[in-house]
């Protein structure tokens, strides 16, 4: 029997979808039409710049194919090359900004409000990458506009070494990626702000299945890649006709290898234009009937507030930690001393302590200071409290190499009637300039250490550090606090000598809870672990090895060349993401010679990232 869904029916399952971490946009032309031109125009343009002019509208579909071919091998034997008749083509009718940019279609624009891990598309434009930038500029704390650094959106092609890139962002947190399958042809040649694309996109471009089917068997590497994603995630069809025989024949591949997938894809087409029962049957795709496309601005923008007002979410994540007594286990009484909560400060009991973010007022580094937006949450979750204050003087920082972290600021909140309310500032970072993740965890232990020694049993806290200013995605904070949590549980002993039995971490950060529920970031590892898991990549030339790994971060750079039979002087390291991810510094690419006895702690290396070896010079090409 066929199966055609209204959106409206099918909205409920892609919201879930999404918020499992499964979700993948897969875009089409259809997603830049009206901003940019159809198949026929750009074919049309291409041909008219190799002077092989098209005569009328009738061509048809496999001819436009060969013609678009064969104009592209012409035009890339000119010294102008291809791209610029691509570029001036593709932005020359569309609507434009006043910095004379082309805007994305409305659909496009409402796809881009919301945060997305992976992005798949066909398409040659930078139409989606520029809206998902604008978005993220509103960086609210209530949406999914959460910035990573300085390059929000990486953009990737079928080189080996962006596949191996796509395939790890299934597993760990990063940067968005949009996964360029056809090629890249962003509208200028300027470095745009919070773009990272990937080189030689630009010559990665194709016109039709032959072509492309012949690149996609020569590289396994981004076949299998592929496959992976196709079988790990529900893929959301918007703007493609399913109708190219090379993306059937990916998809069947993967059927053939792995069978069945576990996890259903959608595709909103004009139910006319396909065989439902075949996509249902053979490829496990669910159609969702547009007959009329002017509907697809409106659902994008259902979409969005579907998943930012979900019927069902998850609000709250508790986890029982400790140091290897595993009694609690079949304890029904045990309750949880982790909880993470969607939700702002609470008002406190007497037996609990606040502990919040603070920066230093002046230069000579002795006063503290508190955000205005901190001093609201204060007295939303204090008010009962703010007949007097007491306050403690700045203590001394705690200084770890190359680090300084811990200054803090305390307060004591009391009530003519006797009650009490501990509040301490720590201080996440050295100063303006130079903020690093590293010390968000080392600034929650000084506030674990401190709330223990007033006598206080519950600790709440927002994300540290995770502000409007910060310079970090506030997902990774959260990653940092539970870590520390987890360490400074299992160091205390039989906890005896420690009131503090609890921490509650409030953020209203949807991004840090979209990677808690999709499981992406695994607060069990992170809690339990004294170890860090990372990715190291090895480039030698054309060769790239990726693999994980899992190290002590007091392992030095020396060491770790050792067991990668890393030998040669002329190797560079790089980590990503920089963990003092700077607006005014760049991410240090290093002689690892130069490095041999700093530790991964203090090369900045945490949970999930990537440290990068390349080697240059005459060394390159030879790895021992």
């Amino acid at each position: 029997m066929t199966t055609i869904h209204s959106f409206p029916d099918i909205l409920p399952r892609l919201t879930a979808a999404y918020h499992r971490g499964l979700l993948v946009p897969f875009l089409g032309a259809g997603m830049s039409l009206t901003s940019c031109p159809s198949w026929f125009e750009l074919v049309r343009a291409m041909a008219k710049a190799a002077d092989m002019p098209i005569g009328n509208d009738s061509v048809s579909a496999d001819q436009l194919v060969r013609i678009a071919n064969n104009a592209l091998r012409v035009l890339r034997r000119t010294p102008e090359g291809h791209s610029g008749v691509l570029s001036a083509t593709l932005y020359a009718t569309s609507e434009k900004d006043s910095k004379g940019l082309a805007l994305a279609p409305l659909k496009t624009a409402g796809l881009a409000k919301l945060w997305w891990p992976l992005v798949m598309t066909t398409n040659y434009d930078d139409l989606f990458a520029r809206a998902y930038l604008q978005a993220r500029e509103q960086d609210r704390d209530d949406s999914f506009a959460d910035r990573y650094g300085r390059e929000h959106l990486d953009v990737r092609g079928r080189d080996p070494r962006d596949c191996q890139q796509v395939l790890s962002s299934l597993d760990v947190t990063g940067r968005s990626i949009l996964w360029a399958l056809h090629g890249f042809l962003p509208q200028t040649a300027k470095k745009v702000t919070g773009l990272n694309v990937s080189n030689g996109l630009d010559t990665q471009v194709v016109f039709g299945h032959e072509e492309y089917r012949r690149l996609a068997h020569a590289s396994p590497v981004y076949r299998r890649a592929f496959a992976e994603v196709y079988r790990r995630r529900s893929l959301l069809f918007l703007g493609a006709s399913l109708s190219d025989v090379y993306l059937l024949d990916l998809f069947a591949e993967v059927q053939e290898l792995y069978g069945a997938g576990a996890y259903p894809h959608y595709a909103i087409v004009n139910a006319n234009d396909v065989d439902v029962d075949f996509l249902r049957t053979r490829f496990n795709i669910a159609v969702i009937d547009a007959a009329n496309y002017s509907e697809m601005d409106e659902w994008m923008d259902q979409l969005h507030e579907a998943v930012i007002r979900p019927p069902v979410h998850q609000v709250r994540w508790g986890f029982r930690t400790g140091n290897g007594d595993q009694r609690h286990i079949i304890d029904h009484r045990a309750t949880d001393d982790l909880e993470i909560v969607y939700g702002d400060l609470p008002v406190p009991s007497d037996t609990d302590a606040i502990a919040i973010s603070a920066s230093y007022w002046r230069s000579d580094r002795e006063d503290l200071w508190v955000s205005a937006a901190m001093h609201q949450l204060l007295k939303r979750a204090c008010d009962r409290f703010a007949s007097s204050v007491r306050s403690e003087k700045a203590q001394s920082p705690v200084r770890t190499p190359d680090l300084v972290a811990g200054a803090r600021m305390a307060y004591e909140c009391c009530h003519p009637d006797g009650a009490s309310c501990n509040i301490v500032a720590v201080r996440p970072w050295q100063d303006a300039h130079r903020r690093d993740l590293r010390m968000v965890g080392m600034a929650a232990r000084e506030a674990f250490e401190w709330a223990s020694a007033r006598g206080s049993e519950t600790l709440h806290m927002p994300l540290l550090g995770a502000g409007k200013t910060r310079t970090f995605a506030a997902r990774f904070a959260l990653a940092e606090i539970i870590r520390a949590w987890g360490r400074w549980r299992r160091s205390g002993g039989t906890d005896e000598a420690r009131s503090l039995r609890r921490l509650v971490v409030h953020t209203v950060s949807l991004p840090a809870l979209f990677e808690l529920s999709s499981g992406r970031l695994d607060a069990f590892e992170l809690a339990s672990t004294n170890d860090v898991r990372f990715w190291i990549e090895v480039v030698n030339g054309d060769e790239i090895d990726r693999e994980p790994l899992i190290q002590d971060e007091m392992t030095t750079v020396h060491e770790l060349m050792q067991r990668l039979q890393l030998r040669q002087s002329t190797w560079r390291v790089e980590v990503e993401p920089n963990p003092t991810m700077s607006s005014t510094d760049d991410p240090a690419v290093k002689r690892a010679d130069a490095l041999f006895s700093v530790t991964l702690l203090a090369l900045g290396v945490l949970p999930g990232s990537l440290v990068r070896f390349t080697l240059s010079g005459e060394g390159a090409s030879r790895r021992a």
